[in-house]
């Protein structure tokens, strides 16, 4: 697999709520509606009827942080010139009719849910973005009432992704109130 490929933590302004019902991973080897596996794959991010509109706010090159299930999973930056209606056929794919809207991206940076930052973690605070929208991250009130500066929090949310997992090394409390650290278990090397 090809390592994380260049991203400076400026380029990242934009979240997105992708969350899917099933609870599987949106945008992620298990979905059938995009197939996303490595750094540098190209796919189409969608959009309800609903957003579509703010699909199109961020800039080609800027960096969308996608969201599911309360976790940061992805960083993909923006390589489509607009956002554009799905064909015809996808519109028969399980979520075709839901998500009507469309616009090309590339994965820069993904973490299945084992392995994915708290949204709260990755970005200090509860950014309260939710819904299918694309949010400036500045924009955001819960951003403002957070009083941190734009820079650290797009370099928190970077690290989250290129650092140690935050999941996975969590200190935890012992009955003797010591810390130890959690040592995660093998993977199965068949998945």
């Amino acid at each position: 697999m090809p390592g994380p490929l260049a991203l400076s933590p400026a380029q990242i302004r934009w979240v997105k709520s992708v969350t899917l019902e099933e609870g599987m991973l949106a945008y992620g080897p298990s979905d059938p509606e995009s197939r996303v596996f490595e750094p540098g794959d190209r796919f189409f991010l969608h959009a309800s009827e609903d957003d579509a509109y703010s699909l199109d706010d961020p800039a080609v090159g800027d960096v969308i942080l996608l969201t599911q299930h309360a976790q940061a999973t992805h960083l993909v930056r923006v390589v489509g010139v607009r956002s554009e209606p799905r064909p015809r056929a996808e519109l028969r794919r399980p979520h075709g009719k839901r998500f009507p809207f469309r616009r090309e991206c590339e994965l820069l940076r993904m973490k299945d849910f084992e392995e994915a930052p708290l949204i709260e973690e990755a970005f200090g605070f509860d950014p309260r973005a939710q819904g299918g929208e694309v949010f400036e991250i500045a924009e955001l009130s819960a951003f403002s009432a957070a009083d941190t500066p734009l820079w650290l929090v797009q370099r928190r949310i970077l690290a989250a992704f290129d650092g140690p997992s935050l999941r996975r090394e969590r200190p935890r409390m012992t009955s003797s109130h010591r810390r130890e650290r959690i040592v995660p278990l093998p993977r199965d090397p068949r998945r």
